[in-house]
Order: structure tokens, then sequence, then C-alpha cells
């Protein structure tokens, strides 16, 4: 490759020869030229069209993406029970011989529910929290005004001298063969000061730290009112005779019953998360390649042009060895740019944006560079290109791919 690009720098430099231009010609002895008057050289203007080379380094970064979603871990707690058996009291036969016996059976009450009152739950809100940020200012530069800052003595012409009668003095070394002195004049001395004012750069406003939330103080609850109800009357039982006073009887205390010590329950031990892993790959390599635009200057100064160019970019294989393989893109890469630029006498610097594809993908392109007219035919000059390539897809189906890159290249070329 260092052929090529030898060759290609050789073939530059002869295209912007006088030789290639109209071939060498005998030198001519030009007449002697006053020193008092100068021969204006034309001015160079960069309208025209161009074509050169470029070499360069060229890095390109990819971005991969992925997703692992894991599941989440929960225990099945089975409810709990407890069988409790009935309580029951064995109440045997009672008799009595005919003898008078009063019995006395006491008052049977029961508690019974009257109503249920339910309480409503106690909430209190309590009020968002803010931060406000007032109005920030600064100076900025909205334009230049022209100061005098003082005054400098600057020669002006020559006239002839003449003593304090008037008479000219000869003076065989001067051209016109009289005393000249020197005239100066005093002239004024500016310089460009900035003209400065205060912008608002951030309006005020109010950040929520903490939202209006309501607070429950106290829950819900429902109250039950009861009451005492008599079900039998005390009473009195005379007795005469042998009679059975109380027959056998099995009093049921408590039924038999099953109690639910603990509810069946889930137990969440880890929720359901989602896992991103994120990875870079670098890969840099040398570019080259060809080009060719046209450019127009106005009388302003302002430079505008619109440039195409093909090329070979040599990072184009990438080891995706964390993913488990490598991944290869083509190294052809070709584009275009509009640029625009200020010309200081035979230097250009300008900015450009355009569109490219690199890595066999569509990218959008910002540039700065800076271009020398070494001859009014042979510009060399240097140039930083950065390429936002975006989602890059085709690699593989699990981790989405984005990428963008950068170009530093030195450029030589023939304007026309």
């Amino acid at each position: 490759m260092s052929n090529r690009i030898a060759l290609i720098l050789a073939a530059t430099t002869f295209l912007a020869s006088p030789a290639f231009s109209g071939g060498y010609v005998a030198p001519v002895i030009q007449p002697q030229i006053s020193p008092v008057v100068e021969v204006a050289r034309p001015a160079f203007s960069w309208t025209g069209p161009y074509v050169g080379a470029y070499i360069g380094n060229t890095k390109l970064d990819l971005k991969s993406t992925g997703e692992i979603h894991h599941d989440a871990i929960t225990v099945e707690h089975d409810a709990i029970t407890e069988e409790i058996p009935a309580e029951v009291i064995e109440h045997p036969e009672v008799t009595e011989d005919r003898v008078v016996e009063v019995i006395e059976h006491p008052e049977v009450t029961e508690e019974k529910v009257v109503k249920e009152i339910d309480h409503p739950a106690i909430v209190e809100k309590i009020p968002a929290v803010t931060k406000e940020h007032p109005e920030v200012k600064e100076k900025v530069t909205v334009g230049w005004e022209e100061v005098q800052i003082g005054t400098e003595t600057v020669k002006v012409r020559e006239d002839v001298y003449r003593d304090e009668n008037g008479e000219k003095q000869r003076d065989e070394n001067h051209h016109t063969g009289w005393r000249h002195v020197p005239v100066y004049e005093e002239v004024p001395v500016y310089e460009n000061r900035p003209i400065y004012e205060e912008r608002v750069v951030q309006d005020a406003w109010v950040e929520v730290i903490s939202p209006e939330k309501e607070v429950v103080i106290k829950d819900a609850w429902t109250e039950t009112v009861t009451e005492t109800v008599v079900v039998q009357e005390a009473w009195v039982e005379e007795v005469t005779e042998t009679v059975v006073v109380q027959e056998a009887r099995t009093e049921i205390v408590k039924p038999a019953r099953t109690v639910v010590v603990q509810e069946a329950w889930t137990e969440v031990v880890r929720e359901a998360w989602t896992e991103q892993l994120t990875d870079s790959f670098s890969e840099d390599g040398n570019s080259y390649g060809l080009f060719a635009g046209y450019r127009r200057q106005w009388q302003n100064n302002f430079v505008g042009g619109i440039e195409v160019h093909y090329g070979r970019n040599g990072s184009n294989r990438f080891n995706l060895a964390e993913l488990g393989g490598t991944v290869q893109f083509g190294k052809d890469t070709y584009g275009a740019e509009l640029q625009a630029g200020y010309a200081i006498k035979r230097a250009l610097p300008y900015i450009a944006v355009g569109y490219a594809n690199i890595l066999d993908q569509d990218a959008m392109t910002v540039s700065l560079g800076l271009d020398y007219a070494v001859t009014d035919r042979l510009i060399v000059g240097a140039k930083y290109t950065h390429y936002d390539i975006g989602d890059i897809s085709g690699i593989d189906s699990i981790h989405r791919f984005e990428g963008d890159g950068n170009m530093v290249s030195l450029r030589a070329a023939i304007k026309f």
C-alpha cells in the first residue's frame, strides 16, 4: 500500500508542476523596473474544480447491547391446620325418692350481636416538597465596535528639500537629481472591541423534590356492639315423689372443629428482572482513496463547495471474542459532502456535513478541514471526519449494535 501512496503523491506533484501545465521555456531577461513601482500579483481564488488523493487513519467503534430475562423465584407454603376435638360432659340420670325437694334453676343468658359500626380509614395528605431555581443570566458577545486607541507616525511621501531661502539643493544620488526629505503624518490606530449583552441562559423553574401524597394514619375497622339476652328465666322446681330429676345426657360444650393456624401463601424469594449487558469493540486501520469537488469563492472571501470521495478502509474486521466470533464488513467507502469555509489568502479553513457509506452501512458525517494552496494549482491539507453510523443490522439476532468512528487524513489535490 505504501508504494501505491507514493505513486499517487508523485503524480499529484507532477500535475502541479510547470512542465505539465505547458512545459519549461528558456529564461527571458526582463527589463529593469524602477524600485518605486511594484508589480501587483494576481490574487489567488479558490473558485474551480479539483481532484486529489488522501491517506489517513480510521478508528471505528461498535457497541453491543443485549438483555437476559431472569424469572421470579417463588416458594409455595401450604396452609397449616389443627384438629380440635369436641368438648363433652356426660350427665348421669338423677332420681329422688318422694322427698319434697326444691330445685332452683338459675337464669340462662346469651350474648347477641346488636349492630356493627364501620369506622373508615383515617388518611393525611402530605404536601409536595419543591425547590425553586432562579433565572440564570450571563454576558454574551453580540457584536464588535471599532475604537481609536492612539496614533502612530507614518511616512506618506517624499518632497523636494528647500532651504530657508526656498532654494532647492542638488543630490546626485537621487534619481531626480534633487535632494528629498520624507514627510510624516500622524494617523489614528483603531482596535476592534467586543460589545456585550446580558442574556437569559436558563429560565426560572420549580423542581418537585417530593410529590404530594396521602398517608394512612389508621386503617378502617368494624366495631361490634353486643348485649346480654335472657334465654331462660330463673325458676324453682318442687319434687314430691321419686321422679327422674334429670335424664342422663351428653352436653357438648364445644363441637369438634378444624382451626387454620396459618393460611396458605406464596413467598416471592426473588422478583423477575432483566439484566442489560453492554460491550464495546474498537478497530483502527489505514485508509486511502480519491476525491473530487468544486468550490466557489465570493467577494467577501466566503467559500462554498461540494465534494465526493471513494476509498478503502482498513478497520473493517472486528474481533467479538465476548460474543463468540468475528465479523467482517466491506472495505469500500464512498460519500458526498457540502463544504463552507472562509479564505485567508491561500489558507482555507472549512467545515462540512454529508453522507457516507462505511462498513456497508449508511452514516452521517461532520468534518473539519484546512487546505493550503502551495501554488495556484497544487493544494495540500489535513482533515478530521466523524462518522455517525447508528444501528448496525445483520450481526446477530440477540444483540443490538451501534457504531461510530473518526478519521484523520492528509490530502493533496490539483485545482483546475
